[in-house]
């Protein structure tokens, strides 16, 4: 099944907009340019006691609640080499959302780049996602095996609907 590229868009800001209101009473949260979304960087938080600014990529995981797996992407483009955000990104962190539990995995993104060949060794192989004519690829990591390499996990403040 291939994904419908305008739905997942939708449901990929609301996913930002929870995130974003979750994070807002600890961090000033400022969208990222769009030269450091191209960098793998949705965010840039700055602590509000401190005034220390992080570089954040937020994921968000559907899947993961039903498969027990998050999804670590190796390419992101298969028809064009393009590769995954595992080995793209320059954010500092990653929050990776699973809505389905209302979990985010904090973790800093050089952890997961730390970890990804060993789960390719032992969660492989990787798998193909279908897209809009190309292949998403990556490698699914057990959620349990996961949370061992992240600094922090959360569950998401009062689920609600915000207006844009």
């Amino acid at each position: 099944m291939t994904y419908q590229m305008q739905v997942q868009l939708s449901k990929g800001e609301e996913a930002e907009r929870q995130l974003d209101h979750h994070f807002a009473d600890r961090f000033l949260i400022a969208p990222a340019t769009r030269q450091e979304q191209r960098q793998g960087i949705d965010r840039i938080f700055t602590k509000r006691d401190t005034g220390r600014n992080y570089t954040i990529e937020y994921k968000t995981d559907w899947t993961a609640g039903r498969t027990g797996n998050a999804f670590i992407e190796t390419v992101s483009v298969d028809s064009m080499n393009v590769l995954g955000w595992v080995y793209t990104s320059l954010a500092q962190w990653l929050i990776y959302f699973v809505p389905a539990r209302q979990q985010l995995f904090i973790v800093r993104v050089e952890m997961v780049r730390a970890h990804v060949e060993e789960w390719i060794e032992r969660f492989g192989p990787e798998k193909a996602i279908p897209n809009d004519g190309y292949f998403t690829w990556g490698v699914p990591v057990p959620l349990a095996e996961f949370e061992r390499c992240c600094q922090k996990i959360e569950i998401l403040s009062s689920p609600h609907k915000t207006s844009a």
